[in-house]
């Protein structure tokens, strides 16, 4: 099978320039990067003991630095696939189904992205395009499970990793969960990697951890597909509550984002480590650069409409 490397040129911008503002992008990542605290990695003593699976505690110094270096070995989950989109805060699936059955949802600003990066022809979407979905949260992985198992009867390539997005592949993080009422998925205030102390009625639980960078890289990167008249296009959402601020610059060092076609990517400032405004400040300028250095579209496009929809799964 050929490799297939058709991507678009890049926009006409002065070799010297953009060098420089490549440069002083990387340079305000890697400050970012390291001066971002991380969330706790072992249990909290927030934490419910009925709900807690046992902790282990990640590989530590040199051994942890190389565990991280060592190339993936599994087989590639976009390989087939010319268009991916990958969904890094899945949730319960919502935003994959609108990929592949965007007529359930007339209202939502979703399909109208697939259709811009990957054309209007539905039939070619569920053909030629996977989906890789990331959420930690336990209480959607039955859901999500279910739902790819019935678009694998059609045929529909999806995939969900039920772990947290995250630096390293060996983090045990502490993630929270926050409710209004009863413990269920439809009651659940919100959930995300724990950055602050958890308010009254909220417990926690481990989940294990991706490297992003690596994971983007030999799944979706370096996939090959057979038709070489298709370009390879790539859509990412981040919803990530919070971890965004460890993430972004991590996978802006590593040379991932600017591999995109389209990102959409979700900063939730109230979970800010340090000084909201100056993040703010820090997006504004990452997203200038990133556009004017490479060929990717950024965006705060956000698009929630049918969250709580619940309908038949294709037999």
């Amino acid at each position: 099978m050929t490799k297939v490397n058709a991507r678009p040129a890049k926009r006409s911008v002065p070799a010297l320039a953009r060098c420089i503002s490549f440069c002083f992008l990387l340079g305000l990542a890697t400050v970012a990067y390291i001066t971002v605290p991380f969330p706790k990695q072992s249990q909290s003593t927030y934490s419910d003991p009925t709900d807690q699976p046992g902790v282990q505690e990640p590989p530590q110094g040199l051994l942890r630095g190389l565990q991280n270096l060592m190339p993936y070995r599994e087989p590639r989950l976009a390989d087939g696939c010319s268009c991916v989109f990958l969904d890094v805060g899945a949730n319960r699936g919502i935003q994959t189904r609108k990929l592949f059955e965007p007529e359930l949802f007339p209202r939502a600003g979703w399909p109208k992205q697939f259709q811009k990066y990957f054309g209007s022809d539905i039939e070619a979407i569920r053909r030629d395009c996977c989906s890789i979905g990331v959420e930690p949260n336990p209480m959607h992985k039955a859901e999500l499970q279910r739902l790819k198992a019935s678009y694998a009867s059609k045929g529909w390539r999806v995939e969900f990793l039920h772990k947290a997005a995250w630096t390293n592949d060996h983090g045990n993080l502490t993630y929270l969960h926050e409710f209004t009422e009863e413990r269920t998925d439809h009651k659940e205030l919100s959930s995300r990697l724990v950055h602050h102390k958890p308010g009254p009625g909220a417990y926690t639980e481990v989940v294990g951890s991706v490297d992003m960078a690596r994971f983007i890289q030999h799944h979706v990167l370096e996939r090959v597909w057979d038709d070489k008249t298709k370009n390879g296009t790539i859509v990412m959402k981040m919803d990530t509550e919070g971890a965004e601020f460890q993430i972004f610059p991590h996978l802006l060092t590593r040379g991932v984002l600017c591999e995109l076609d389209f990102l959409a990517s979700e900063f939730h400032f109230r979970h800010a480590p340090g000084n909201r405004t100056e993040w703010q400040q820090k997006k504004n300028v990452l997203y200038d650069l990133l556009a004017s250095t490479c060929k990717v579209d950024v965006s705060d496009f956000d698009d929630e409409i049918y969250y709580d929809s619940n309908f038949t799964l294709p037999a």
